[in-house]
């Protein structure tokens, strides 16, 4: 049975968030609240905290708006800090290597609000600078290490810095400041998250657009569950998945990760960690978590990203939200609140994905594979343009000119097979479909979707004009109208 929503009460988010944003209501702090801390117990016997990935940051921008570029500062700047040497092991706080930064390299103003892009349970974020870079520095609240913790949190800030992906978060390092307290340092990401794109009214997403979202997180997560040891994330959701310069997905805040050792099946858990409204039934039940986990969450993740509306919004707290995920309970998938676009394939991955079961659900390289032939349906509306893309140049968003128009030359029904590569109907397909690039001109999968709905379809129905595409387009560019040249008659 499928839970039907309704408004939020306070008009606000559940989506719990590391970084808590002030002013929510009573009802929503409850389940803004992470099940346990980040150094939580996980499949150790003898009962000792397995200190996880708690050291990445959570970069929530909710709460404060930063600017593109470095901001001046309009009042007296103030001295920023610059630690002093912390004493240390004979082998240092961290490993050596890139995951090496000396509490002396980073530069921020704790003293100045400005520049903390956002605090919460956790610890605080800074913007900052190191080595010269202008970077993220989360500084973690009081914890509390042993031995036996500090040297595994070593080891895991260097599989950390060694996580380098287009879309994962950059991970730069970590240190141990004099005052006891743990820093660490990622890329700065000013544009926001992906849960302030989708609460936004002002924004408008195209399917297209909330597919390659989809896929760009996608991508951010195959990385992680094929790393050796592969990581589990956990704490899938869209507060903890960031926008870059270029609008693209990064997958980011690995609080409570997991680095799953080669050979093991999995890991079982003494609490349930992460955020309720993405938390996986055999996390709640105790079972042993695998990779399936981060599955089922990005399945409730995508629901998020195709409706733009909040999971589970009938329950009232976390415990409720448990109960009904433990019964089978999920979001509709009818039409509403999904959108009218959206395609039985895509309404069967999301299904897929958040299976009780999770031998059910499919890896993150079936939901690449799956996702491609759906971007490219949603790209190009023409079924024999759709077509050429899916058997040619599966999984590209750009392609060579010269690669294309041999591959579109090479289907009959297009009539390019007989022309030369410089007459003129090349030369208007060249006009129409590519972007100069070095070294050589591209096309890319938008450029020929837009075509393919200004001048199609490809090949000419049985009630068309039986003409091919090739002299179609030819016909069309000299017309004068086409090229905006029009008179009084």
């Amino acid at each position: 049975m499928s839970i039907h929503h309704r408004k939020s009460r306070s008009g606000g988010s559940y989506i719990i968030s590391n970084m808590d944003s002030p002013g929510k209501s009573g009802d929503e702090k409850i389940l803004k609240k992470n099940a346990s801390n980040s150094f939580a117990a996980a499949g150790n016997k003898d009962g000792d905290n397995l200190v996880t990935l708690a050291s990445a940051p959570s970069i929530n921008l909710n709460n404060k708006e930063v600017e593109k570029g470095d901001r001046p500062s309009r009042r007296k700047k103030k001295r920023s800090i610059s630690h002093r040497r912390a004493p240390v092991s004979p082998e240092g706080p961290f490993p050596k290597g890139a995951a090496e930064i000396h509490p002396s390299e980073l530069e921020y103003d704790p003293a100045d609000e400005a520049t903390i892009i956002g605090k919460g349970m956790y610890g605080t974020v800074y913007e900052g600078r190191c080595r010269g870079l202008r970077v993220a520095i989360k500084v973690l609240n009081d914890q509390k290490m042993d031995a036996k913790s500090l040297r595994k949190f070593k080891d895991e800030v260097e599989l950390m810095a060694g996580l380098n992906h287009t879309r994962v978060v950059l991970f730069l390092g970590a240190c141990m400041l004099e005052n006891g307290k743990v820093a660490c340092v990622t890329e700065y990401l000013p544009n926001g998250n992906l849960e302030t794109v989708l609460e936004s009214k002002d924004i408008h997403l195209t399917m297209l657009d909330k597919i390659k979202y989809a896929r760009d997180i996608a991508l951010g997560c195959n990385w992680l569950h094929h790393s050796n040891p592969l990581i589990i994330h956990r704490d899938l959701k869209p507060s903890n998945l960031l926008l870059d310069d270029n609008g693209r997905v990064k997958v980011c805040d690995f609080g409570l990760s997991l680095a799953q050792p080669e050979h093991s099946k999995g890991f079982r858990s003494s609490r349930i960690v992460g955020t309720p409204l993405y938390t996986s039934p055999e996390t709640i039940k105790g079972k042993t978590i695998t990779t399936k986990a981060d599955v089922y969450s990005y399945g409730v993740v995508l629901w998020q990203i195709l409706t733009r509306l909040e999971p589970f919004l009938d329950c009232e707290d976390s415990d409720e939200v448990y109960e009904v995920v433990k019964k089978g309970q999920r979001p509709p998938l009818t039409m509403p609140p999904l959108p009218t676009e959206t395609t039985p394939a895509l309404r069967q991955l999301v299904a897929d994905c958040w299976q009780n079961s999770p031998r059910k659900r499919p890896s993150f390289d079936e939901i690449l594979t799956r996702l491609e032939v759906m971007l490219i349906e949603y790209a190009i509306p023409d079924p024999h343009g759709a077509e050429l893309w899916k058997s040619r140049f599966l999984g590209k968003d750009e392609v060579s000119w010269p690669k294309f128009v041999s591959t579109f030359a090479e289907d009959d029904r297009f009539g390019a097979a007989t022309i030369s590569p410089h007459s003129p109907p090349v030369r208007c397909l060249k006009n129409l479909l590519a972007t100069e690039a070095s070294p050589t001109a591209v096309v890319t999968l938008k450029s020929f979707g837009d075509f393919c709905s200004w001048f199609g379809p490809l090949v000419p129905g049985v009630h068309d004009e039986q003409i091919n595409i090739t002299k179609k387009i030819v016909a069309i560019l000299r017309c004068p109208w086409f090229h905006a040249s029009v008179t009084n008659k």
